[in-house]
């Protein structure tokens, strides 16, 4: 069997736990500084920004994840289509976004 059809069976294959964890996204480069990540998983309610495809440049909050589709839908978008979640920079995070990440509060609290 080919390596990329083999891929693709896993991924299809994935409980939803796996699945979740597979939509990340790189982060902006002050967040870069300030968390020492270099991506995160998305959450909803974090300010994304999409860097390449047909939505090039929209900037929105993120409002709907989906799992199946491995895209993410965002508050601007007029075509409530989801965008590929490898497409994007996130710029903020939402408040609750750090409770899963604790290693990244303690990392911020001990660098200043």
């Amino acid at each position: 069997m080919k390596l990329a059809k083999n891929k693709n069976q896993h991924t299809h294959r994935a409980m939803n736990q796996i699945l979740n964890k597979q939509i990340c996204a790189s982060i902006s480069k002050d967040l870069r500084k300030k968390y020492s990540r270099r991506s995160i998983r998305i959450m909803t309610d974090d300010t994304v920004k999409v860097m390449r495809g047909e939505y090039k440049g929209l900037t929105g909050k993120v409002t709907k994840i989906s799992t199946l589709s491995s895209g993410v839908a965002i508050e601007g978008n007029k075509n409530n289509t989801n965008i590929n979640s490898n497409f994007f920079i996130i710029q903020s995070l939402a408040f609750y976004t750090l409770f899963p990440f604790p290693h990244l509060q303690v990392q911020n609290m001990v660098k200043g």
